[in-house]
């Protein structure tokens, strides 16, 4: 290996020089800046900038890569409309719809660096950029980015050392770049990053993963290797839960997937703070792990947890011609006889007053039976933990009399009963049983 990373180092210098020497030329693709005359560097009405103003910034020669992702590599934008909401402000000419950009010659430098290293981050290291700018009139440029990509220098051999310990085969499987892809630095983190996360999920708390490319001098190719250090196997060393005042630490602790001396894996960390917080009675939830614990196999936890006020009441009222006025108000415990279970209260009541404002505000309501008091009275329960932070069960109970103007009178009684199972990241498996009394004057 040491051949490798004299090579290595010497190509690292060989990118610094070419970099360097890509900076020093840039003068002599902007023979632009003295050309311009007087004029085009005067302030217009309204602009902030000695500049003129960016109406088009185009691509030319690009196959790889669309116009748009170049765009988003360079700092330089051209006059655009603010929002699609505005298309049609900014087709009438109006000022505040449009977003003015003004030629920054120090900027259009660097992004002329920037976009090649864009492309040589990419795997294409022979790019080739001229940039050129065209006087539209005196206080507005075209700029023109034009491309010679060459060809990419590709991957010949990948290989994952040190892995030989590690029992889950899927371990390099459908990684982000393969043998005969381009040499694209920014995939190659991705793997990088997708290996790590993989042993981390297996058992490997301090795994790290470090990436090795080998490039022969005069050649297009280039070896890839990653080498991998697992670390000892780890498993969950004491949970520790701070933070919490009303809500009791068992509560906290049963949403975990996992309890001391379990194997380690990361990603219960995210499942167990996102089942803390859908709870509903923490503001927010955070789970964090201690890496530098003595021995290095035991990794212990702290739950932190920042409590919400455990009862809401909420009320409001409003105006409508169908309903003419209504009001509602709800009572809710987060914290129903503890273990974070909630119950709701909640009431309704419209068609208030209809008969004196029949004639005026309230011609929409409707007379007669119709026109009588509509309300809605429901309780709500839920039960976060059923034998297992990822079963949840909802029972809710409700009373109502609804109206529709010359046309319907309906009172109903009924109860809703639901099981929920988490089967997988937002995917809910939900049954229910909905049982209903109801009566329908037409």
């Amino acid at each position: 290996m040491t051949p490798r990373c004299g090579v290595g180092l010497g190509y690292a210098f060989w990118q610094l020089r070419r970099t360097l020497a890509i900076a020093a030329s840039i003068s002599l693709f902007f023979p632009f800046l003295a050309d311009l005359p007087a004029g085009g560097l005067a302030r217009v009405k309204g602009q902030d900038f000695d500049r003129p103003e960016v109406t088009s910034l185009r691509f030319d020669g690009n196959q790889r890569f669309s116009d748009e992702v170049l765009a988003t590599a360079l700092i330089t934008r051209q006059t655009e409309c603010r929002t699609l909401v505005l298309y049609p402000f900014c087709w009438a000419g109006a000022e505040f719809a449009h977003d003015r950009r003004y030629l920054n010659p120090r900027t259009l430098q660097d992004d002329f660096v920037r976009m090649h290293l864009f492309y040589q981050q990419r795997g294409y290291r022979d790019i080739r950029v001229d940039t050129l700018v065209a006087r539209q009139d005196d206080l507005s440029v075209g700029i023109l980015f034009r491309v010679d990509e060459g060809e990419p220098y590709r991957v010949t051999s990948l290989a994952i050392r040190g892995v030989t310990g590690v029992e889950d085969s899927s371990l390099e499987e459908n990684l982000p770049i393969s043998e005969g892809d381009p040499l694209d630095l920014v995939v190659l983190d991705v793997a990088r990053d997708t290996l790590t996360q993989r042993l981390q999920n297996q058992g490997y708390a301090h795994a790290e993963v470090l990436r090795n490319v080998f490039i022969p001098s005069g050649a297009r190719e280039a070896e890839v290797e990653f080498d991998v250090y697992t670390g000892p196997l780890t498993r969950f060393g004491p949970i520790d839960v701070v933070g919490n005042e009303q809500i009791e630490d068992q509560v906290v602790l049963r949403m975990l997937q996992f309890g001391e001396g379990g194997l380690y894996r990361r990603e219960l960390l995210f499942d167990a703070q996102r089942n803390i917080y859908n709870l509903e009675i923490f503001l927010n939830a955070s789970v964090s792990e201690n890496l530098e614990n003595e021995p290095d196999s035991i990794v212990p936890l702290q739950v932190r947890v920042n409590e919400a006020n455990s009862h809401l009441v909420r009320a409001g009222g409003g105006w409508n011609t169908e309903e003419c006025l209504n009001a509602e108000t709800s009572w809710s415990s987060r914290n129903f006889f503890g273990g974070a279970r909630q119950l709701v209260l909640r009431g309704r009541l419209s068609n208030l007053l209809t008969g004196p404002l029949e004639d005026s505000v309230c011609s929409g309501a409707g007379s007669g039976v119709y026109g009588d008091l509509d309300w809605v009275l429901s309780a709500d329960f839920n039960q976060p933990f059923v034998f297992s932070p990822q079963n949840s069960f909802a029972a809710s109970i409700y009373a109502e009399r609804q109206s529709l103007q010359n046309v319907f009178v309906r009172e109903a009684l009924g109860i809703n009963l639901s099981f929920t199972r988490s089967v997988g990241r937002l995917t809910p498996l939900t049954f229910s049983f909905r049982p209903q009394l109801a009566r329908l004057d037409a």
